[in-house]
């Protein structure tokens, strides 16, 4: 197979069976003669039946079935015929013929079909009288079938359980009267028993008819049954001897009968109308093979006279070699099939007349041909010895071209007898290139002398330098000089035979004496030789190994370094070179062959690759028509997608690239533009930025300016990005204007931290005053010294936040202890002082074992503290709120939280602890926030 062949390969000719099993599945029917010449052909019995289910051509299934080929396509090609069939029976395309394809389907499932969706009832019908299934048909009844179809179902049902199913679930009212009646008389009820227009009631017999209506309305009945069953039995007979007698009008006569053959479907026996329905089936599935096969004859015999006609015609208009050409065709053709139906005498006979008289016309043609050749011959002898002379005469005189034209004048004195006008004008043509050409032998020899005196001077110069060799010691460049010198002697041309073998003496001795000097020279090429040959072996079992890569690239790039390494290696001993070689070759032929082949069979990968990045490509121009910052990341969606495509067409690489960079950079040149926008944008709000930073760093900076620097910092996100050479500029900028500003708003927090912290000392020290101040005995200097106090609380500002609460809750704690103590207090308020006392003691501990902080000291105090068994009893109560917590410092915080709050709610105890439970939860307080 060519080259070019292989290439232009249909896929579904391929070697591989995956490669044409998907090139058949992507046939279509217009494909009809290459799915054929699957079928028959493919050696894989899957590719096969995929090729069989894309035929859908009538003639092309019935054609399939005649013929030998495996069981499995020959069964799967019926059932594809029925199913065309039933789809011609179900759109009514062959309205005049549906009865007799119907009797061709055997098929329950496809019968089935015909009942559900049929337009005519007598179709529905024939269809339901072809199944056997009792099951089917009670599936059918529950479908709209219509009346006539479905009482014939029902009759063809003997199953008690089924027609009480039809009974309770049929469509059709007369259906499932008619089962219900079979149900009540028991099984093997008669047809004549039933009406075929049942209702919804039992049918109930007329006690009016009379016996004898009843007897003659049977009577006709039967008549009329008897007449349609020997109509069909009649007509079946005449299709029977129709392929049982084939004429050439055998077509016409079974069209007629097939219009013969009722449509309705009489009231007969079940058993027989199936008989009937299946014997004229048959018989109809007969007729069309055979009918098909008389029509290919006709076909055939009329082509060939066809033939006959245009090799006749092209006999009288002189066409000898397409009326051979023809004729020959047409034979084979004849002799190609045969004919079973019809005679061929006639076209043999015309066949044989019509190459007849070609051989005739042929004979003829020969004998004019043979004069006009002598006489053309005669005329081209003397023609081709002039321009013989003449060539000899135009060319360079030497001793061969002296012995050509010697026999010239031999030749040319036998052609030359026979005189004549014509004659002479040769002889005069012939004598003036003669005369020509022993004038340019005399120039030659006077050019000659002249020229072995040159050449004698140029040897006795080489003989001269090739002595002058024996004073050169290095062998290298004498060897080299010898070799120039021979090919130059070579070169020099004769000289006068007495001077030539005393040069060749003097020359060839000095070259010999040079050449003994160089035979360690010579030894050592030899060995190098010897080597080369080694390493080339070396790289021939090298390229061996990568004949069955599959690794095309790889291997490549292998085979071309041992390729270049082969160069390198130098020349080999010359006996073996040649064979070496062509090892080495034969390898990496058998490799690239191999990946030759494969990436042919990957052109078609490549020209789907091409359309998908020419859609690519449309899908990004069209995208990229509103140009947006947005795209930047579809964009490299797009180019991921392109890397995953995989190669183009080499021709269509650059071409497809360029269109696909110059999509990308049209967004790119934007964003460019976009990035001179933003850069004005951002300089912008650097200028916005530093118009808001203080003058002088004592300045107040306000929460609003606070605000609209991180308003700023938010626009400097929004703005996209600027040109990549102004970026770090104009990012300095504006980063270092922002942290100068948050660095003196900083500043300006940390002053006020500090003021927080002196009012926070300031109010521990009113706090202490308070605690000294409670212990005095008189009432009313303790009531204004703490009305002044809580004036000078007042003007002192807030302390840090984590603090405010606490030392405000103990002052206040403080003040308000004192205003409700009251020593002539009811034992009522004792017990609630005793109550927050106990729970604040508790809170205490609670603080305590959370911080891991021991109080001690404190719990046993003489005024009524709590003694060691209530101390216990509150610190196991504590632990059993921590039981089951971990160490986690969320935890802990929340805890320290609850615990504050819940302090927050309690009502103060008595004076004379109540500083004291105050400075033991604080300093629990302080001594967690410190960790």
């Amino acid at each position: 197979m060519g080259l070019f062949n292989f290439f232009n390969k249909p896929k579904w000719k391929s070697s591989n069976s995956q490669v044409r099993l998907m090139a058949v599945e992507g046939m279509s029917i217009d494909d009809l003669e290459a799915l054929l010449e699957v079928i028959r052909e493919d050696s894989d019995q899957q590719v096969r039946l995929a090729a069989l289910g894309k035929v859908k051509d009538r003639e092309a299934l019935e054609l399939l079935l005649r013929e030998e080929l495996p069981e499995e396509i020959i069964t799967s090609a019926k059932v594809r015929l029925e199913e065309l069939y039933t789809d011609l029976i179900v759109s009514g395309t062959e309205e005049g013929h549906s009865g007799q394809l119907l009797a061709m389907i055997s098929n329950k499932n496809l019968l089935a079909t015909i009942v559900a969706e049929a337009e005519t009832v007598t179709l529905r019908c024939q269809a339901v009288a072809a199944i056997k299934d009792p099951q089917l048909l009670c599936e059918l009844l529950k479908q709209h079938i219509g009346k006539q179809p479905a009482l014939l179902a029902v009759e063809q049902i003997e199953d008690s359980q089924l027609l009480a199913e039809i009974a309770e679930q049929a469509i059709n009212k007369s259906a499932r009267s008619l089962a219900s009646q079979k149900i009540n008389a028991g099984a093997g009820i008669g047809k004549e028993d039933v009406k075929s227009d049942s209702v919804k009631e039992p049918v109930q017999e007329d006690n009016e008819q009379t016996a004898q209506d009843l007897d003659e309305q049977k009577v006709n009945k039967e008549k009329n049954r008897a007449e349609k069953i020997q109509k069909r039995e009649e007509l079946c007979a005449q299709v029977e001897s129709l392929y049982a007698d084939v004429e050439e009008d055998s077509e016409l006569r079974f069209a007629e009968i097939e219009k013969e053959w009722p449509a309705d479907n009489p009231e007969i026996d079940n058993d027989e109308l199936v008989s009937l329905a299946q014997r004229y089936g048959d018989a109809c599935l007969k007729c069309h093979r055979i009918i098909g096969e008389l029509s290919l004859e006709k076909k055939n015999l009329e082509n060939l006279t066809s033939s006959c006609v245009q090799i006749e015609k092209d006999l009288l208009d002189g066409n000898l070699e397409s009326a051979e050409s023809l004729l020959q065709k047409s034979i084979q053709e004849l002799e190609s099939f045969s004919c079973r139906w019809l005679k061929k005498d006639d076209v043999n006979l015309r066949f044989s007349a019509c190459q007849k008289k070609l051989e005739q016309r042929k004979e003829k043609i020969a004998e004019i041909a043979e004069i006009a050749r002598a006489e053309e011959n005669t005329l081209q002898a003397f023609t081709d010895a002039c321009l013989k002379m003449e060539e000899l005469s135009a060319s360079s005189y030497d001793m061969q071209t002296e012995e050509t034209a010697k026999k010239l004048h031999k030749s040319w004195k036998k052609i030359s007898g026979s005189g004549g006008k014509q004659n002479n004008e040769f002889i005069d043509r012939f004598k003036t290139a003669s005369d020509n050409f022993w004038a340019k032998k005399d120039q030659f020899y006077k050019e000659q002398e002249w020229q072995y005196w040159n050449n004698k001077t140029k040897k006795e110069e080489l003989c001269t330098s090739v002595e002058s060799l024996q004073k050169e010691n290095d062998l290298h460049q004498v060897f080299n000089k010898l070799k120039e010198y021979q090919a130059a002697w070579k070169e020099a041309g004769p000289v006068h035979q007495k001077y030539s073998k005393k040069l060749w003496s003097r020359f060839k001795s000095s070259s010999d004496e040079n050449y003994a000097r160089c035979r360690v020279f010579f030894a050592e090429l030899d060995q190098k030789r010897e080597e080369s040959l080694v390493v080339k072996e070396g790289l021939c079992v090298l390229a061996e190994e990568h004949v069955a890569s599959t690794k095309w690239k790889e291997s490549s790039e292998i085979l071309q370094g041992l390729q270049k390494e082969w160069k390198e290696a130098g020349p080999g001993e010359r006996k073996k070179e040649q064979i070496v070689y062509e090892r080495f070759r034969k390898a990496c032929d058998q490799f690239f062959e191999r990946r030759n082949a494969i990436y042919a069979e990957q052109d078609a990968e490549r020209k789907d690759n091409l359309l998908a990045k020419e859609k690519l490509c449309q899908e990004l121009e069209d995208l990229l028509q509103e140009p947006s910052r947005e795209h930047g990341k579809v964009i490299q969606e797009f180019q991921n997608n392109w890397k995953a495509i995989g190669p183009v067409p080499r021709k269509d690489d650059q071409k497809i690239w360029k269109r696909f960079r110059a999509a990308c950079d049209s967004h790119y040149n934007w964003l460019d533009k976009q990035r001179l926008d933003n850069l004005q944008q951002k300089i912008a709000l650097c200028e916005q930025v530093e118009a808001l930073l203080p003058e002088n760093e004592d300045d107040e900076i306000q929460k609003e300016t606070v605000d609209k620097v991180s308003e700023l910092q938010q626009e400097w996100k929004a703005v996209g990005p600027v040109p990549r050479e102004d970026s770090d500029t104009v990012w300095k900028r504006f980063t270092s204007q922002c942290d100068l500003f948050f660095a003196a708003r900083k500043s300006q927090l940390q002053a006020e931290e500090n003021k927080k912290l002196e009012n926070q000392t300031r109010k521990e020290k009113l706090l202490q005053k308070a605690g000294e101040i409670i212990q005095q005995p008189d009432e009313k200097v303790i009531a204004v010294s703490l009305q002044e106090l809580q004036e000078e609380w007042k003007k002192i500002g807030s302390a840090p936040q984590e603090h405010e609460q606490l030392l405000w809750d103990e002052f206040q704690g403080l003040c308000n202890a004192f205003s409700q103590q009251d020593k002539d207090r009811d034992e009522e308020n004792k017990s609630v002082l005793d109550k927050n006392l106990k729970k604040k003691e508790e809170l205490c501990l609670q603080l305590e074992r959370i911080t891991g902080h021991e109080a001690g000291q404190g719990n046993s105090d003489k005024d009524g503290a709590f003694d060691l068994i209530e101390q216990f009893k509150i610190a196991r109560e504590a632990n059993f709120l921590l039981a089951g917590k971990t160490d986690s410092p969320q935890q802990k915080k929340e805890e320290i939280f609850r615990i504050q709050q819940e302090w927050r709610t309690l009502g103060p105890t008595s004076l004379v602890h109540e500083q004291r439970l105050w400075k033991r939860y604080r300093k629990a307080i302080d001594l967690f926030f410190s960790k």
